[in-house]
């Protein structure tokens, strides 16, 4: 067995002519230091050379945990090009084959998705149905600069809501399918109701995530997709012609993605400042105009709070103040607890993978008084699909009825359930009237 995969209990490689160390932080700690340089020195930032170099030359540092959470962060292509840069020599030869594998193995990746984003874009195009991209393989080139520094698990596409039919079709005829069989009625009231669905294709395994809104109903921060089009820009890369969000909006989305992941992942965090390093004119009185407009005050906040702390990112100094405060705001200390919180974990090395509750709650603690929280909990635990939508009509302005009336069609459907298992489960005879 290979002692270098990653199932394997973590190792240290030790210098045999090195003396033995105490350590000042554990291994995962000085792992994640590594890290989160090697991505500094990619994103403008300068190296540290500091203590997990150190541990190394001293005589041992765990390479395992690096290449760990380096796939777990998603930060691997960026974490391999700091190293090259800066501390080839220094690393083992075996872990020099595994990073560089690895490295290879997402490089061949992304240009798989590259090219079918290739061929996708000018079919939707050419029956007037254009696309906007988030995240995926055009954000890599249109904010990293080349698709060898972001991971890319699948094709986010985000489309206006009134031609999402058309773009589900246009998919379907290019072979992708949904994992759910549902009739056209049933397809229209999920539209409804959802925000994205992922399409896979059966033959090359190719996953596109449509979205035809951001994040989910619960979500106190929502932007309309009609804003973001009617701000969007065309952009060529690699002879790629496609829409782009503007700045603003897309700094925003990506601080609307790491609230929607709990901001565990490091790469949610690069993608902040790989974006500020590509937009350094940003607008940020727009930007923060746009957020108190979709009640996306603390969203934007958290997302800059993370990025201070880890990367030490410049901001204007009335931002600063809307980010720090006086210690009095209740704003401020929910922001300064959380990133805190997270920051926290993440420079221990620690792996965290949130429960459902823990990630569906996440947002909510980004939300401004307690009936936005409570809306938006409403819509969490109760939250309206199309068997709902399908069993009443409902106009506009009584949209809030469906809300008990999914209370009531629940507990018909399942004390129905119940009482039929009830019945099936006594004895026979059992409750009839004996013969006279």
């Amino acid at each position: 067995m290979n002692p270098l995969e990653l199932g394997d209990p973590p190792m240290r490689y030790r210098n045999p002519m090195a003396q033995p160390t105490c350590q000042s932080r554990g291994d995962r700690s000085l792992a994640f230091a590594l890290l989160r340089d090697c991505c500094q020195t990619q994103l403008g930032g300068k190296p540290d050379d500091g203590e997990a170099m150190a541990a190394h030359r001293r005589g041992e540092f765990p390479w395992p945990i690096f290449i760990e959470l380096a796939q777990w962060h998603g930060v691997l292509p960026l974490a391999y090009h700091g190293l090259k840069q800066h501390y080839w020599p220094a690393i083992p030869p075996p872990i020099q084959q595994q990073l560089t594998a690895l490295f290879h193995q997402q490089l061949q990746r992304n240009a798989q998705l590259l090219l079918t984003v290739k061929q996708l874009l000018p079919t939707l195009a050419a029956v007037g149905l254009p696309i906007l991209p988030i995240k995926g393989v055009l954000f890599a080139l249109s904010i990293y600069g080349n698709l060898t520094q972001r991971r890319v698990r699948d094709i986010d596409l985000l489309v206006d809501p009134e031609k999402l039919a058309a773009v589900y079709g246009a998919l379907q005829r290019q072979g992708y399918q949904e994992s759910d069989r549902l009739s056209p009625e049933q397809q229209a009231r999920r539209w409804e109701t959802h925000y994205e669905m992922l399409l896979t294709h059966p033959d090359t395994g190719m996953q596109i995530d449509l979205h035809w809104r951001l994040v989910p109903a619960y979500f106190g921060c929502q932007v309309p997709v009609a804003d973001l089009w009617q701000r969007a820009k065309v952009e060529t890369h690699q002879g790629i012609t496609f829409h782009q969000c503007a700045p603003e909006d897309l700094f925003l989305i990506l601080c609307l993605n790491g609230a929607k992941d709990g901001w565990l992942e490091l790469q949610r965090v690069c993608d902040l400042v790989a974006c500020l390093r590509q937009y350094p004119d940003l607008n940020w009185r727009q930007l923060w105009q746009r957020c108190q407009e979709y009640a996306g005050e603390r969203v934007l906040l958290m997302g800059l709070a993370m990025a201070r702390a880890l990367f030490a990112i410049d901001l204007p100094p009335w931002l600063i103040r809307e980010l720090e405060g006086d210690g009095e705001a209740i704003a401020d200390r929910t922001v300064a607890r959380l990133s805190g919180k997270i920051c926290q974990q993440l420079e221990r090395g620690v792996c965290i993978t949130p429960s459902v509750v823990e990630r569906d709650l996440f947002p909510l603690q980004l939300q401004r008084g307690w009936v936005s929280r409570g809306r938006s909990l409403l819509t969490l635990l109760l939250p309206i699909n199309e068997r709902d939508l399908a069993w009443i009509t409902l106009p506009p302005w009584l949209h809030w009825l469906y809300y008990p009336l999914r209370i009531l069609r629940l507990l018909g459907k399942y004390s129905l359930g119940i009482g039929g298992k009830v019945l099936k489960s006594r004895p026979s005879g059992q409750g009839e009237s004996p013969n006279p």
